[in-house]
């Protein structure tokens, strides 16, 4: 009798798969975690959790319908906070986000890893209620514009961003934005340090997110001048 027949007969699935990976037993499943998640519409912003074994943006790319939980659902431009979340768990496509905040990049390998061979250009990019002032990063002696165009990802990562809908600051406190590559209606490379809003201040890192940018209901802190 051969070896596998044997394991098949003796011990089942089970001791096949062990011995196939050498005595370690199945492979362990990937853990999910819960990503925050902040993202606005057309029309709404849309906060609470979303549960994945990758990124938040490795979700988002892989234009599947994603769940949304304890869920904050507001129409854009709300002033008033909510008072908790709004439905236990909503579904989005993906494709409905002009864009999302990104989760923070820890510093250290990881941080350095993610941006081999890239270098950082400046850019403006446009949306029909948004404009992102940042950094994309690009291989060298590639334009910006068409490595955008030509990207097969649905988000794009926007790094140290500075972000405007209707013409008001949604945020200015996160690492990243990603946005919707679908949604981009133009973009366009910048010479630092020629655009002001380039120049806006970033609060430390001891500094309040809430104070300088929206806090997980959407609501825009930033002070308003009298």
């Amino acid at each position: 009798m051969g070896l596998w027949q044997h394991l098949r007969r003796e011990a089942g699935t089970t001791a096949l798969v062990g011995a196939w990976h050498g005595d370690r037993g199945p492979a362990t499943p990937p853990m999910a975690t819960d990503h925050a998640f902040a993202g606005w519409t057309a029309g709404l912003f849309v906060g609470g959790t979303v549960r994945g074994v990758d990124r938040l943006s490795d979700v988002l790319n892989r234009r599947e319908y994603i769940r949304v939980r304890d869920a904050i659902v507001r129409p854009t431009g709300s002033r008033e906070p909510a008072a908790g979340p709004t439905a236990p768990e909503v579904v989005f496509d993906p494709f409905d986000f002009d864009f999302v905040v990104a989760e923070p990049i820890p510093d250290g390998p990881q941080r350095s890893g993610r941006h081999v061979h890239k270098l950082p250009y400046a850019v403006r990019v446009d949306g029909e209620r948004f404009t992102i002032w940042g950094s994309i990063w690009v291989y060298p002696e590639r334009d910006p514009e068409l490595a955008i165009r030509g990207s097969a990802a649905l988000f794009i990562p926007i790094t140290r961003p500075h972000v405007e809908r209707d013409g008001r600051p949604v945020t200015s406190s996160a690492d990243a934005i990603l946005v919707n590559r679908l949604a981009i209606r133009s973009l366009r490379r910048l010479d630092l340090p020629t655009e002001p809003p380039l120049l806006i201040s970033r609060p430390g890192p001891g500094a309040s997110a809430a104070r300088d940018g929206v806090t997980r209901d959407g609501v825009s802190r930033r002070a308003t001048p009298a």
